[in-house]
């Protein structure tokens, strides 16, 4: 697969969904790329998401004012509803990175999805 190269790159974020046997599925929101083992910059909420919660997560990585705050915060969004919709099968999924770019755009750069029955 040929991609083309992302302009602009800036922030490395991680969205994931785990699956916790007690609590159900949690989304898991944090620091990306290669470092997300080193940098252990991460904070977790129960689904379904709400709007105080996330804007909690943000402030708390301090990407609340980033120029791609908006579009990252859609892109969570969207994770989670794809969590919800398929609850069920859903064991785990991570999207990391996701490239927060300087003119404000989110770019998913790699994904993993692990689905059961």
């Amino acid at each position: 697969i040929i991609e083309r190269m992302i302009e602009q790159p800036g922030t490395e974020m991680i969205i994931g969904v785990k699956r916790h046997p007690a609590m159900g599925l949690a989304l898991v929101i944090g620091r990306g790329g290669v470092d997300v083992e080193e940098t252990a910059q991460f904070a977790t909420t129960l689904l379904p998401l709400e709007d105080d919660a996330l804007r909690r997560v943000f402030t708390g990585l301090g990407i609340d004012r980033h120029p791609a705050a908006v579009a990252f915060a859609r892109a969570c969004r969207a994770v989670a509803d794809y969590a919800a919709a398929n609850c069920r099968q859903l064991i785990t999924l991570d999207v990391n990175p996701v490239v927060l770019t300087r003119d404000g755009r989110a770019v998913a750069a790699d994904a993993l999805i692990v689905l059961g029955e």
